[in-house]
């Protein structure tokens, strides 16, 4: 198995690669609060390859998380930061 990866500023990419497999991401930050990344998975055992792109866009108190992959899987998730607050002062 072999990897390489490459960053500048507010960029990466990477890449993992044997025999049976391929994997290459990319990412990217945007904007200071938001962030983009894709993917290309190929599995040389099953003949198949999924491409995926994904996104997090962060807020002063929460963020939210998307994917969509070639396969039509869709996920998103909305966190929320709870700020811990010390009243035993």
């Amino acid at each position: 198995m072999s990897f390489l990866r490459y960053s500048i500023n507010n960029s990466s990419l990477a890449s993992t690669f044997s025999h049976e497999a391929l994997d290459i991401s990319y990412w990217h930050q945007v904007h200071k609060a938001i962030q983009l990344g894709s993917s290309l998975v190929y599995n040389k055992k099953k003949g198949r390859a999924i491409g995926s792109i994904f996104y997090q866009w962060e807020f002063q108190d929460a963020f939210v998380r998307g994917m969509m992959d070639s396969d039509w899987s869709v996920g998103f998730t909305y966190n929320r930061l709870f700020i811990y607050f010390n009243s035993f002062s």
